[in-house]
């Protein structure tokens, strides 16, 4: 059984190393951002703001950017561009990412 510390190691691990040229990759990716939006109220969502500060979900800087690129990109996609974005975003999210994991198991 992987440790708290572990797991979120791993998930960041996976991040850092994600290519933009591997459609799992970026699918990885697009689960990675419904994880975090997942996490936001329906009142952030709506605002694409944080509101409250309760560690979960996005913080107040990537809150709009965060939300509307997962709604485009379930769509579209990421460009490479955006997806250099995300990967950089995603890793202060580890944490919530590997505790979503954890309790899907």
């Amino acid at each position: 059984m992987l440790t708290a510390k572990s797991r979120v190691d791993r998930v960041r691990f996976f991040i850092q190393s994600a290519d933009y040229n591997d459609p799992r990759h970026r699918e990885a990716m697009i689960r990675g951002l419904g994880i975090i939006v997942g996490n936001q109220t329906s009142d952030e969502l709506i605002d694409k703001s944080t509101k409250h500060h309760n560690g979960r979900g996005f913080n107040g800087r990537d809150a709009g950017f965060g939300t509307s690129v997962y709604q485009n990109a379930q769509r579209y996609g990421f460009s490479p561009k955006q997806f250099a974005s995300v990967k950089r975003m995603l890793i202060k999210y580890a944490r919530q990412i590997a505790e979503h994991t954890a309790n899907q198991e």
